[in-house]
């Protein structure tokens, strides 16, 4: 056999087995009862000025470490929330393509996040002062979402109840 097939299929194997065992890590992790969980998303409110309740299992008795996040990039804020690393709290509109809560300053989100409160099951949040401020930064019924609460996501469409 040549060399260089001999190395891709080393290589092809080494893959592999590092595939199938990172797979069944993360199976096992899944099945731990710490894990958190999230089971639903509920919008209130208007898309003006919506409320976002998150709701689930395992998301802790405290938000992360929230950063201020009243001067940015976009501009300075009196009342612009926190803004939470990569896998804290963030939440992006994909119809649009923006993102509140992600990042760290100066270099974060344009937007932050006020969490009014956090419990083990749920999370509800609403967006700072830059949310509504730039074309097409809200959160419209039919857009579509992604919420990432500390390194677990939910997706869904926008709708208002």
């Amino acid at each position: 056999m040549r060399p260089r097939i001999r190395l891709a299929i080393v290589s092809f194997a080494m893959l592999a087995l590092f595939v199938v065992s990172n797979v069944a890590s993360v199976g096992a992790q899944s099945e731990m009862s710490t894990a958190s969980l999230v089971s639903g998303v509920v919008f209130t409110g208007s898309s003006s000025a919506p409320t976002i309740t998150v709701t689930g299992s395992g998301f802790g008795t405290r938000a992360p470490i929230g950063y201020p996040n009243n001067s940015t990039g976009c501009g300075a804020y009196t009342n612009n929330g926190d803004v939470y690393g990569k896998n804290g709290l963030w939440f992006l509109d994909d119809t649009h393509v923006w993102q509140a809560g992600e990042g760290k300053p100066p270099a974060a989100n344009c937007i932050g996040l006020i969490v009014q409160s956090w419990s083990p099951t749920q999370v509800v949040f609403q967006f700072g002062d830059a949310y509504g401020t730039f074309d097409h930064w809200t959160a419209d019924p039919g857009d579509n979402f992604v919420i990432d609460l500390k390194g677990y996501f939910w997706g869904g469409v926008v709708s208002y109840s």
